[in-house]
């Protein structure tokens, strides 16, 4: 069970939008600096089929997207974070909480490997 769902917090509250992009982003890039200690559960093997050589990105997407669906991102099946230019920094719309669902995902799931 992550964050949102044990705090009954599917959906994302008005007035909680307390992580802004810069700590988005630094959180974000914590969690993507270890997603290859996910590739025993998405892998993606070498070419010659013996061995592991990564994360497969589109399998860990698509499981994300039915565990996380409000991740920034997921409805275009590419997680990644939200970036502030010229032409979207008014609109941009980001669950905070997802995010925390996204970093807990990773706490509970990635292990490390040998190559």
């Amino acid at each position: 069970m992550l964050f949102t769902e044990r705090n009954g917090m599917r959906f994302p509250i008005k007035y909680t939008e307390n992580i802004n992009l810069e700590m988005y982003a630094l959180l974000f890039d914590c969690c993507e600096k270890y997603q290859d200690n996910l590739a025993y559960k998405f892998p993606e093997y070498c070419p010659d089929g013996n061995s592991i050589c990564g994360l497969d990105l589109q399998k860990f997407t698509d499981n994300l997207k039915y565990d996380i669906p409000t991740l920034y991102g997921i409805s275009e099946r590419k997680i990644c974070k939200p970036v502030k230019d010229d032409w979207n920094s008014e609109n941009l719309a980001y669950d905070q909480f997802a995010l925390l669902d996204y970093i807990e995902y990773f706490s509970k799931n990635i292990k490390r490997y040998s190559p």
